[in-house]
């Protein structure tokens, strides 16, 4: 007699579902002090470094709303 929890659908869902979130998440366990945006803050940082401009606008690929628009993120990355 087979094993019937070998047919069930939802163990593959759950085991797909756990791979994705685990996969997804070794980012945040990479760079925990940065967060995965971790190319956007560095560069933000260098901006400042070099520039001394705490309003940097860091051009955004993905939007006109940008980084550069949330200005209490730089209080954070410099503290």
């Amino acid at each position: 007699m087979r094993r019937k929890i070998w047919y069930d659908w939802r163990i593959y869902l759950v085991v797909v579902t756990l791979f994705a979130i685990i996969l997804r998440s070794i980012p945040a366990w990479i760079y925990s002090a940065w967060g995965n945006d971790f190319g956007i803050y560095y560069s933000i940082t260098i901006e400042f470094l070099q520039k001394k401009n705490p309003f940097y606008e860091y051009p955004a690929i993905w939007g006109s709303s940008g980084y550069g628009s949330f200005p209490m993120l730089y209080l954070i990355i410099l503290f």
